[in-house]
């Protein structure tokens, strides 16, 4: 499965989980980040951020742009999607920490096509990095993310450091 048929899949959660809340900042943070990673252009989100609108109605408008982009803009938006999701675990109570967790557990025995998503974003770490928008240590705070202890050993293992 492309990251275009995952976004596209996952459409419903990743509109829910932005929009949760009320506030704009999840959206404003993914945008950020697509921005800074050469993704988005600033026109991009311009039109995304449309004064009056309703974030939901923003959401949308960003979920459809990365869709129409490609499947490496569709990849960096999952990656931007997880940063953002870590640090909101980060910086939420403990007792609350419990419920996102729920809603997002973490991937022990992915299927094939999200094994395929997991190789795919590995290209896109090694992308970021040569370019210059990721340093190694953002890139392992991704694969903390993404990746099973084991996977992560794994992982070093086979990449040079």
């Amino acid at each position: 499965m492309s990251a275009r048929q995952l976004v596209l899949r996952q459409r419903a959660e990743l509109l829910h989980a932005l929009c949760c809340g009320g506030s704009s900042e999840g959206l404003e943070s993914v945008l950020d980040l697509l921005l800074s990673w050469g993704m988005l252009f600033w026109e991009d989100y311009q039109n995304v951020r449309v004064p009056g609108c309703a974030l939901c109605a923003d959401t949308r408008v960003l979920l459809d742009l990365v869709y129409t982009k490609g499947d490496e803009t569709c990849l960096l938006l999952l990656v931007a999607f997880k940063q953002l999701l870590s640090c909101l675990i980060a910086t939420t109570p403990v007792r609350e920490r419990r419920r996102l967790k729920v809603m997002h557990p973490p991937i022990h025995n992915p299927t094939k096509p999200v094994r395929r998503l997991i190789d795919r974003i590995e290209g896109a770490l090694e992308f970021l990095l040569n370019t210059g928008s990721f340093t190694p240590s953002d890139c392992d705070e991704v694969q903390l993310l993404v990746f099973t202890p084991s996977q992560q050993v794994t992982n070093r293992t086979l990449r040079p450091v």
